[in-house]
């Protein structure tokens, strides 16, 4: 396991991504989040706009301006690697698709494990629960729009002690506990914050 001290190697998500989808993703600069796509929000970005019925989990990711200064949306099919080298442990239905948990293997102070959800993806067939994948491979694509809402990718990072149960894992549970803390995917990406 990678540990780490007052903070972590920022991942080479974008990176990644954009190595994958060399044909689908064009002069990208950077990304693009509108309230209610971040962390903690209370908005809504999409049908309606209006407020979540409580905060946002995660950081979605909809949109980039391209070098030219043009606003471009992401597509389903778009190819998603993970934000770190890990173990697939659970695929688990969404709105928009489903959600692959990967265990990034990297503890903290209180050996916890950081874990991302990657949400709203047409998982990859390759996918096998516990085989070590890395941060270049493909997790699956995202998943195609519904009429409540546009292709997007969402991913939501939580420290989970050892002792938290794999099979509890679910989006209606998914809220602060002494064994599973949510955080922002922000303090693990080198992206400006708003």
């Amino acid at each position: 396991m990678r540990q780490i001290g007052a903070f972590v190697t920022p991942s080479n998500f974008t990176a990644n991504l954009l190595a994958l989808n060399r044909t689908r993703v064009y002069g990208f600069k950077k990304w693009l989040f509108a309230p209610g796509m971040a962390y903690g929000d209370t908005d809504k970005w999409w049908a309606g706009k209006t407020g979540r019925a409580t905060r946002h989990e995660g950081l979605d990711f909809a949109a980039y301006l391209d070098k030219a200064g043009r606003e471009r949306r992401l597509g389903a099919g778009l190819v998603v690697p993970p934000l770190y080298p890990g173990r697939p442990i659970k695929v688990m239905d969404d709105f928009l698709g489903r959600t692959v948990v990967i265990d990034h293997r990297i503890t903290d102070q209180r050996g916890r494990i950081l874990h991302g959800f990657y949400a709203h993806l047409a998982p990859a067939s390759h996918l096998e629960p516990g085989k070590v994948i890395a941060e270049t491979a493909e997790l699956g694509t995202i998943a195609p729009a519904n009429r409540a809402c546009a292709p997007h990718l969402h991913i939501s990072t939580v420290w989970i002690a050892p002792r938290f149960s794999i099979e509890e894992l679910s989006w209606a549970r998914f809220r602060e506990a002494n064994d599973f803390q949510p955080c922002d995917p922000l303090d693990f990406l080198a992206i400006p914050r708003r």
